[in-house]
Order: structure tokens, then C-alpha cells, then sequence
């Protein structure tokens, strides 16, 4: 039987993560830590060779409405929200490394950027066709309706858990084996993920109106090597609650810390 994956870093943020983003290069890990106060936010940058956590300023008083979009070496770019209930873009902002705002765009939406280059395209909102290129060092915001055609992946290859949900074949399929090794039938869904020596599966459990949901590790033979609490009391189904990249398990534990193991 294979050894457990082994962890080599772990770090536990003051408030629960609400979302990752990994940078075009793959070198780096965007997070955004969220608590219940408007003040209660924040951001980091996690420097994955050095193993470094790495807050990251925003030069602006009130960050709650602000979302993670885009980490390079250079810029971070930023969604403004406003609104109730189902909040709009109100405003795209391009921030430097420092913190200090660059460029801001108004009604604009962040789509992606060109492979080799902090070239990003945005377009405007309200559903209208026209995009555009934006380069930081010129500051110009050039119309170029052939731009998403030029939007280019990560050149880190990065693999996810595949969600299957209740009431598919595969969502059967994974649960009769988690049955065979004595662990309680997922609910809801099931995630699941093979790397080249490991089988990843993670599931769900009601606790109240909550849901404690957990990942198993297995080796090629299925037999359990490690147990991960994701999260003790979620509200609903999460979305892509771990990734591996690099030969790197990524995942949160329990909200708010972040691990990475060797898989």
C-alpha cells in the first residue's frame, strides 16, 4: 500500500477563502479571504516555488465589493460590483503590484488575456458585441472585435474534480464504492479525480440544513490513505473545491486554510 500524499505547505487565513484564482503562468495563487463584516475582506497571493503567502494591497477604502479576477508578475485585475440581490459589474480596475490603481474602466467586464503578454480584453456590459485590448504599459484601450478569438489558457496544465450529481449513473457508481470501504453514501453529489498514482473522491453529508463535505484519497488499489475535511457546515454543492497542478494538490480545508500535497 502507498504511502498518504504528503503535505508541503499549509496556511490558515483569519477569514474563509470565497475563491481562488491561479494565475496565466501557474506560478502563483490568487485567494480571497471573506467574513460577514463589509470590513472583512482580503487578498493574498500565494507564490507557489517559494512557498510564500503575499498580501496583496488595494489602494481603495472599501474593498468588500471587489472581486479577484487576473494575477500576472506585474498586475492584478479587478471586478467592482454594485447593487442587491444579483450585484453587475460597475467597474473593471487594473491594479500594479504596489497597489496603487493604474487604469479603471467603467461598465467594462474583464474576459481574459493574450498568452506572453499583460494584454487583457475586456468588453463593455449590457450584452453589447464590441471588445477591446488594453495594454498597461501604453494605458490604450483599443476596440478590436477580434479579440476573443485571441484569448489564450493557462500554460499550466490543471486538472479538476468532475461533479456528478444525484440521480446520474456515475453518482451510483461512486457511491457503491465508497460503501465498500465503509464510508456513508455521498448526497447531493459526488467529485471525483484520478492522477497518476492517486483516486480523488469527495462527497457529501447533511448535518441539519448544513453539509459537511469531506475528501478521500485512495491509491490505485482503492485502498484510503487520507481523509480531508473541505468544509464542517457549508450552505450548499461546491464548486471546484480542489485542483491539481504541477504535480500539486491544491485544496482548502475546512474554509479557510489553504494545503497543497504531492500527488
Amino acid at each position: 500500500m502507498k504511502q498518504a500524499p504528503k503535505s508541503t505547505f499549509s496556511y490558515t487565513f483569519k477569514f474563509p477563502v470565497w475563491q481562488t484564482v491561479i494565475s496565466s503562468d501557474g506560478k502563483s495563487l490568487g485567494i480571497e479571504a471573506r467574513g460577514e463584516g463589509l470590513d472583512d475582506v482580503d487578498f493574498f497571493r500565494y507564490d507557489i516555488k517559494n512557498e510564500n503567502i503575499i498580501p496583496i494591497e488595494v489602494k481603495l477604502p472599501d474593498k468588500w465589493w471587489l472581486r479577484l479576477m487576473f494575477l500576472s508578475d506585474k498586475y492584478y485585475v479587478f471586478h467592482e460590483y454594485k447593487g442587491e440581490g444579483n450585484p453587475e459589474v460597475a467597474r473593471s480596475l487594473v491594479i500594479g503590484r504596489k497597489g496603487e490603481i493604474i487604469d479603471e474602466y467603467e461598465d467594462m467586464i474583464f474576459n481574459g488575456s493574450i498568452s506572453g503578454s499583460d494584454t487583457f480584453v475586456f468588453t463593455e456590459s449590457g450584452g453589447d458585441e464590441d471588445s477591446f485590448l488594453y495594454d498597461p504599459q501604453s494605458r490604450e484601450l483599443l476596440k478590436d472585435n477580434e479579440s476573443f478569438g485571441k484569448i489564450t489558457g493557462r500554460t499550466s496544465e490543471i486538472q479538476f474534480p468532475t461533479q456528478y450529481h444525484q440521480g446520474s449513473e456515475y453518482f451510483d457508481d461512486v457511491n457503491e464504492f465508497l460503501e465498500t470501504k465503509n464510508i456513508k453514501s455521498s448526497i447531493g453529489a459526488v467529485e471525483y479525480m484520478e492522477t497518476e498514482s492517486f483516486i480523488l473522491i469527495s462527497g457529501y453529508n447533511k448535518i441539519g440544513k448544513l453539509f459537511n463535505h469531506k475528501l478521500f484519497i485512495f491509491d490505485e488499489e482503492g485502498n484510503l490513505l487520507k481523509e480531508i475535511l473541505l468544509e464542517s457546515a457549508g450552505k450548499g454543492l461546491t464548486k471546484e473545491p480542489y485542483f491539481v497542478m504541477n504535480g500539486k494538490l491544491f485544496v482548502i480545508e475546512d474554509k479557510n486554510t489553504i494545503s497543497t500535497y504531492e500527488v
